[in-house]
């Protein structure tokens, strides 16, 4: 998994008709709230507070839905629907994101260097 585009350029530039200062702020905004979101995830599951932990996980499903990240979307909806039926705990779906998550982060970013100034 850790080979995956979780996000890129050209969808976001599909996406949002090339506007580059609209990507760079959204990409922006999207490291700067989930760059420690498996941390988060851990600290809610560690507390049991599956309420937050659900919508946590419903934020990002939104987020990488916005950004055109279907990848992202998808696998993130997996684990929701996993969650919801009782297929899996919050520990276990912490367990699944935590591989993947450096390399959203690193697409992220390298997603912004790709944009330039």
């Amino acid at each position: 998994m850790n080979d995956t585009v979780w996000l890129a350029l050209s969808d976001l530039e599909r996406t949002f008709a090339g506007r580059k200062p609209l990507i760079r702020k959204l990409v922006n905004v999207f490291i700067q709230t989930y760059d420690t979101f498996t941390d988060d995830m851990n600290t809610l599951a560690q507390q049991g507070d599956s309420k937050a932990f659900a919508v946590q996980l419903h934020s990002l499903k939104g987020a990488s839905a916005s950004l055109g990240a279907e990848t992202l979307r998808s696998r993130i909806a997996a684990l929701e629907a996993d969650l919801k039926s009782g297929a899996s705990s919050m520990q276990q779906v912490h367990a699944e994101l935590v591989p993947f998550w450096p390399a959203v982060m690193q697409n992220a970013r390298e997603i912004l260097n790709g944009l330039g100034e």
